[in-house]
């Protein structure tokens, strides 16, 4: 697949969710497939921080993005939550990680 100039950040339930780094890891993996560069926030080890502090140090990779791809657990993550609010503020467009990669199809076509 054609490498697309389109950085996203992954926004999903990490806190509570015993198998986030899978969950994370597969879909940067989709994503990556259709040509995405992928932000992986479950990689940057933040276990250990508290929620402000991770947002302190994840809004602001979110920003350098191009957009917000949500994972389908993303309402019930406080921090998702956070982040696709900031997203909308901001005019980073957010939508679902399958839609992104029902656009990448598109744009391959």
């Amino acid at each position: 697949m054609k490498k697309l100039d389109i950085k996203l950040y992954l926004a999903g339930k990490i806190t509570g969710n015993g198998e986030y780094k899978e969950v994370f890891a597969e879909a940067q993996k989709n994503l990556e497939i259709m040509g995405y560069i992928v932000v992986n926030p479950a990689e940057m080890g933040l276990d250990e921080k508290s929620h402000h502090d991770c947002m302190r140090i994840l809004i602001p990779e979110m920003l350098s993005c191009s957009g917000i791809a949500l994972l389908d657990n993303w309402v019930h993550s406080r921090g998702a939550i956070d982040e696709q609010y900031s997203a909308q503020v901001s005019g980073l467009p957010s939508a679902p990680v399958s839609w992104w990669i029902e656009l990448a199809e598109k744009y391959a076509r």
